[in-house]
């Protein structure tokens, strides 16, 4: 943390960037709440990695914030709209993302955001999926 917060002050930007530690409970709905986009995983090729499947992304698409990233998750297809996909390894492209954030109401996307998750992410949707697929094996 202490490089990043070194690198704000460097690139005279605390105006803009604020550390918040960790958050739970009403201080975190509130930071949510406030919130108008997320930012997802970036540059995982990097660490030799294509695919991801991150806890932050699950809680943005379940708290129905918006979000962009450059990784492949096999739960969540590039068409859901409430995702901007970035190509990986080039700089960030500033106005595509505020073209994108600009573009979504945030009240009617927010519904479609929290029911996607709870169709495709919920515990209950995964344990079922993997049940499946365990009793293929077992019967194989």
């Amino acid at each position: 943390m202490t490089y990043n917060k070194n690198l704000v002050r460097r690139l005279n930007l605390q105006e803009y960037v604020t550390f918040k530690g960790f958050l739970q409970g009403e201080q975190l709905d509130a930071l949510y709440d406030w919130a108008t986009i997320g930012i997802g995983s970036l540059a995982i090729g990097r660490k030799g990695l294509k695919y991801t499947s991150e806890l932050k992304a699950r809680e943005y698409i379940s708290r129905g914030l918006p979000f962009f990233w450059s990784t492949i998750d096999e739960d969540i297809p590039e068409s859901t709209g409430f995702i901007l996909f970035l190509e990986e390894n080039i700089p960030l492209e500033f106005q595509k993302i505020l073209q994108f954030n600009r573009g979504i109401n945030q009240n009617e996307i927010a519904p479609q955001m929290r029911a996607f998750a709870n169709a495709n992410l919920d515990f209950r949707v995964k344990m079922s999926k993997l049940n499946k697929f365990l009793y293929e094996i077992l019967r194989s």
